[in-house]
């Protein structure tokens, strides 16, 4: 069995790329999302890249300022890999995981049932889903996201 690359280095002994190169070793990402960030109502690609062959073991949102709408409608924020909710379902901003600092789990909870692969050509960032309108406006809102994962030949 093959040991996983602990020193930063790659096989050759130079400085490891940040993209994984022991398939199956555990991995883990972090990286700020802001109100900022999700400026436009629409999909958005954000955070690291996620190399094809991907599996999410487990997710967690660390909602630093809770996100705000303008109380005129319900804004909305999901989370996806493969889809725009795959790793946190569509949810107001105006309720729970969003509107309270703290530490919320997402869809994949370090179980194979709620693992999310993605196994199709490509790499690729998280997509977060922002849902408003000019009715329903975010207005607010610093979160951090942890995805630990590991990486499969495909």
């Amino acid at each position: 069995m093959p040991q996983p690359n602990l020193t930063g280095l790659d096989a050759n002994g130079g400085l490891h790329t940040g993209l994984p190169t022991d398939f199956g070793v555990p991995l883990r990402k972090i990286f700020m999302v802001n109100f900022a960030q999700l400026a436009a109502p629409t999909n958005v690609k954000l955070g690291p890249v996620f190399p094809n062959g991907t599996v999410i073991t487990n997710a967690l949102l660390e909602v630093i300022t809770a996100f705000t709408d303008d109380g005129t409608g319900t804004a909305k924020i999901g989370i996806g890999l493969n889809t725009s909710v795959d790793v946190l379902a569509a949810a107001a901003v105006s309720g729970a995981p969003f509107s309270t600092t703290g530490t919320k789990a997402c869809l994949p909870v370090g179980s194979a049932a709620t693992a999310v692969a993605k196994l199709t050509t490509g790499d690729t960032q998280l997509t977060f889903d922002r849902d408003d309108t000019a009715t329903k406006i975010m207005v607010g809102g610093l979160m951090q996201v942890i995805v630990d994962f590991y990486v499969v030949p495909v």
